[in-house]
């Protein structure tokens, strides 16, 4: 919150913009799966998101790719 000292007139207009909402498409190559916290169906601009790779029994993560590589285990977006 703003303070203002009423020690004069004041003229104050609040300005609203609508926010900008993204999906999030995760693909898998080999056996696991990937959870998403939170796991929505739209995430608004600057959201953070965790994914998290989970190999199946005989696998392990060998890293991301698309827009995200790396291999950091969970990754986080923002």
């Amino acid at each position: 919150p703003e303070t203002l000292v009423m020690d004069q007139h004041w003229n104050i207009t609040a300005n609203f913009a609508e926010v900008t909402q993204h999906t999030l498409t995760v693909n898998t190559s080999g056996n696991g799966t990937v959870t998403k916290d939170p796991d929505l169906s739209l995430y608004d601009t600057g959201q953070n998101v965790e994914l998290t790779a989970v190999p199946e029994s005989g696998y392990i993560f060998s890293g991301w790719s698309g827009d995200l590589t790396g291999n950091q285990n969970p990754a986080n977006l923002f």
